[in-house]
């Protein structure tokens, strides 16, 4: 973990065209290949309902801000998908129509 507060994230750094040029506030490196932890404001329908991200974690600003006071430089880090709800009999049923 590395803590580098407010910098420029360019898509075309990590090979991804000119999706994205922006300043993002609490960025925390989790990896050396670009992988991050920050606020993404933008992103705020997305949160807890899509991946809607070009591969960092993003957040709000006060949940970023709360994450960046808490760690510490070199602080190990681990992330791993989110378990899928399990869908009821009934709510598969009516999504199919039957």
């Amino acid at each position: 973990m590395a803590k580098e507060g407010t910098i420029n994230m360019n898509s075309e750094t990590v090979g991804l065209g000119d999706a994205y040029d922006k300043m993002v506030d609490y960025s925390m490196r989790l990896t050396w290949s670009g992988m991050y932890a920050h606020a993404a404001p933008w992103n705020a329908r997305y949160f807890g309902n899509a991946n809607h991200s070009s591969g960092c974690i993003g957040m709000s600003d006060e949940n970023a801000a709360a994450l960046y006071a808490l760690v510490k430089p070199g602080d190990p880090s681990r992330s791993r998908a989110p378990r899928r709800r399990a869908r009821s009999p009934r709510a598969t049923a009516t999504a199919r129509g039957t």
